[in-house]
């Protein structure tokens, strides 16, 4: 069997990726989030990637582009879950070759305001919108993901805290539960200018992004500083993912 190589992305800080089509020299009253054409989920393109691997002297890395695995969404029952679907999960499956995943969701069915989840049956409320809990998320499914998070006590919050939800819920909240920030400019006295909003990606956001083949030199220099500033307003604290190198 092939081996595929990946790295797994957890948002330490808010995310803004601008859309490749974004041209940063124009003032603009709003700014979302680079997104994917067909599925409009939120992504980072390999340029930005590259550049950010560039920052880090790793211009060789064989990174492609990033995709999402998991949204944090505000919940009742906690601070948020982490949210995925079916079509996000079978990429991911796809990409790495991942055969217990794939099995695992043969299994699901979900219609809408459905949702598989490990906190028991009732009502599972996300948003503004109410969810019934039709069973729970298979083991290897939670297993598969946690070996993209480093983080011990990170990882050990996923399994209760994981929902899977039909693919048109979850391009429901990736359309209209991304945070939208209110920013501004202040001008040479100091005055606050140019009001514009921006759509950021929450602390937490998992992502990954497939190798195209091994890369000992960007192992290393994971191990050494496993972070990654990706995207722009570096300044203003955001970007900061936590990388792990992963083989399967």
């Amino acid at each position: 069997m092939m081996t595929r190589f990946a790295l797994g992305l957890l948002a330490q800080s808010s995310i803004h990726v601008r859309p490749a089509s974004c041209d940063a020299s124009v003032d603009a009253l709003y700014s979302g989030v680079a997104r994917e054409e067909a599925t409009q989920w939120p992504c980072v393109g390999v340029s930005d990637m590259h550049e950010a691997l560039e920052a880090r002297a790793l211009a060789g890395a064989s990174v492609g582009g990033v995709q999402l695995l998991l949204l944090p969404v505000r919940s009742l029952e906690k601070a948020y879950m982490w949210v995925t679907c079916p079509g996000v999960l079978k990429r991911f499956a796809e990409a790495l070759d991942r055969k217990d995943v794939k099995k695992a969701l043969k299994t699901i069915k979900l219609a809408r305001a459905q949702a598989l989840c490990n906190a028991g049956g009732g009502a599972l409320f996300l948003e503004e919108l109410n969810f019934e809990i039709v069973g729970e998320v298979a083991g290897a499914i939670t297993a598969a993901l946690e070996q993209l998070v480093a983080h011990e006590e990170t990882r050990s919050r996923l399994g209760e805290q994981l929902v899977v939800v039909n693919d048109e819920d979850f391009s429901w909240f990736v359309r209209c539960a991304v945070p939208i920030a209110t920013r501004s400019r202040l001008n040479a006295v100091k005055i606050r200018e140019k009001l514009w909003y921006e759509e950021v990606l929450a602390a937490d956001t998992l992502f990954y992004a497939q190798l195209s083949e091994a890369d000992a030199d960007l192992r290393a220099a994971l191990l050494d500083d496993p972070y990654l500033q990706v995207g722009a307003q570096e300044t203003s604290g955001r970007g900061w993912f936590h990388a792990i190198y992963r083989e399967y």
